[in-house]
């Protein structure tokens, strides 16, 4: 199942690997490779199904959370990623691959809550994922954005500074400073 997989004929891997993890129900490795077949061909729900069970059969088994994680986070569920990417940090807090989960489903949620309208939240979130990585420009984008949504303009401008020196070719970033600027009754700083 798994080489089929690897030549991504994927009908064949899940119909061999059904079958392996029928006979072998509390095989850890079966649910994990079928779930993760599941999971590249878009069905989520029967992914969450297999790495639920190979979670109850391993509970430190670090992929088959970050596997969850991921599959939450292409779902939209982000509170539901991170939360299981947590979990997986706390097997392994030094796993690239799952810190670089977290991050994304750190700026996803809170991307996710400045939608929402709720500016508090997604502030204390953007705010954890710069923590976590200093070197992104999205978050300092939404932060920006964020406290200038709650009259805040002065945080609302350090924090476009900070994104146009990590994008300083970033066309929209002057015009966003003039803006806030001009809101701020600053006209000559907003014209410059």
């Amino acid at each position: 199942g798994r080489s089929y997989h690897a030549l991504k004929n994927y009908g064949l891997a899940i119909q061999i690997l059904r079958i392996y993890q029928e006979n072998n129900p509390v095989s850890s490795p079966a649910n994990f490779f079928l779930a993760r077949t599941y999971l590249t061909v878009g069905l989520h729900k029967l992914a969450r199904k297999h790495l639920h069970k190979v979670i109850s059969i391993s509970p430190n088994l670090l992929a088959a959370h970050s596997l969850l994680g991921v599959s939450y986070l292409r779902k939209h569920e982000t509170a539901q990623a991170l939360k299981s990417f947590k979990t997986a940090l706390k097997i392994d807090p030094t796993n690239k691959m799952t810190l670089s989960g977290y991050h994304n489903a750190l700026i996803f949620h809170a991307i996710n809550l400045f939608f929402q309208g709720k500016m508090e939240l997604a502030i204390q979130y953007f705010k954890e994922s710069i923590q976590e990585d200093n070197n992104q420009v999205i978050p300092y984008l939404y932060l920006s954005r964020a406290y200038r949504e709650i009259g805040k303009n002065s945080e609302s401008l350090l924090h476009l500074e900070k994104a146009s020196i990590l994008s300083p070719n970033d066309p929209s970033i002057p015009v966003q400073r003039a803006s806030l600027m001009s809101s701020s009754g600053n006209y000559k700083a907003a014209l410059k």
